[in-house]
């Protein structure tokens, strides 16, 4: 999380997006998506989310969503 850099530690890119205070400045494209899509083309969305919380925090929504659609019947065609 941390390295040596010109003589002093600072944050790597994923001590960054765990720990730092401007994470959303300095890495604005560092974001969780996660959907349900209806039927086998994926054009239609069922359902959607994409917090912009703390890296730690969006992951816990991220599970709560798959909670939230985990008894959902899929149909795989092989």
């Amino acid at each position: 999380m941390v390295v040596a850099h010109q003589g002093r530690k600072v944050l790597t890119i994923g001590g960054m997006l765990l720990f730092g205070q401007e994470r959303e400045r300095l890495i604005s494209d560092a974001w969780i998506q996660v959907g349900r899509f209806q039927g086998l083309d994926k054009s239609r969305i069922e359902d959607h989310a994409a917090p912009w919380s703390h890296l730690l925090q969006a992951v816990e929504d991220e599970v709560a969503f798959v909670r939230k659609h985990i008894n959902h019947g899929a149909d795989v065609h092989v």
